[in-house]
């Protein structure tokens, strides 16, 4: 987050549309909170909305607590767990997929509390054929108000579905 909200910054950028794609969730949510002023849209993609000093532990439940505990590096994740259909696809996702610091998992965010900035456009693009998490997650959007829109894909459409998930984000959004 400190890293985007610092390019943000040095590059004066303003009417942002910012999109988080699974975990991500939690970083566009948390750069809301701190740059809310120059933001025009936040588009959740198949992602994690955190409430306010919500961890992605917070959100998973107790049962993933295990594989989180202590400071360290999180290896990276299975690549089958993105839901891509090809080896191509595998392929060429493979090097973008990185071991982090289990840092990000266990700290909360603070976020944009409801009505906070009401000039944000929120967006939730649910993935129906995804992980059992966002389930949970498009219910949040619906809670909070957001638009939700469905997609019949996998967890990483902007892959496995580009071309919906073009004409969504053109169009739709």
């Amino acid at each position: 987050m400190d890293d985007i909200c610092e390019l943000i910054d040095r590059l004066g950028l303003k009417q942002l549309v910012l999109l988080g794609h699974s975990y991500g969730g939690m970083v566009i949510a948390g750069v809301a909170k701190r740059k809310a002023h120059v933001i025009d849209k936040l588009v959740y993609l198949d992602a994690l909305i955190p409430r306010s000093q919500e961890s992605l532990l917070d959100i998973l439940g107790p049962e993933a607590h295990t594989a989180f505990q202590g400071e360290g590096i999180i290896t990276p994740f299975n690549i089958n767990n993105y839901g891509f259909e090809t080896d191509e696809q595998k392929e060429w996702a493979m090097p973008l997929i990185c071991a982090q610091s289990t840092k990000c998992f266990i700290e909360g965010v603070e976020v944009l509390e409801k009505g906070e900035a009401p000039h944000i456009k929120q967006v939730f693009i649910h993935c129906t054929k995804s992980l059992p998490i966002m389930i949970s997650q498009a219910e949040r959007a619906r809670n909070l108000g957001m638009n939700v829109i469905e997609i019949e894909s996998p967890h990483s459409p902007m892959v496995t579905h580009a071309e919906q998930f073009t004409d969504i984000i053109l169009n739709q959004i």
